[in-house]
């Protein structure tokens, strides 16, 4: 059985691991190029799994759409799929990490 980080580095993540304490930050790009983070307390599947399925496509494109570079490079229709899109994928990770 595979461990967390070669499941999430295998699928393109990178794992950042805190030297002081269980936590870690899990940072990948969109099929668009919007770099994404998630840090998680403690780096356990529970936590991750958790983590993943706190997106929010709404809220990211709130967030993301107060940068006037982001307006320029992404329309909301495109901002919509990217993150539609990058949701899926984390589905698919949760049901992944969960094996």
């Amino acid at each position: 059985m595979k461990n967390l980080i070669d499941i999430l580095e295998d699928n393109g993540f990178n794992v950042h691991l805190s030297e002081y304490d269980n936590g870690a930050e899990i940072q990948i790009y969109t099929d668009g190029g919007v770099d994404m983070w998630f840090c998680v307390e403690n780096f356990t599947k529970e936590e991750v799994i958790q983590a993943f399925n706190s997106f929010n496509i709404d809220a990211e494109i709130d967030i993301h759409r107060q940068s006037e570079l982001y307006k320029k490079d992404f329309t909301i229709t495109e901002s919509v799929k990217d993150f539609t899109k990058f949701n899926n994928f984390l589905k698919k990770m949760q049901k992944l990490i969960k094996k």
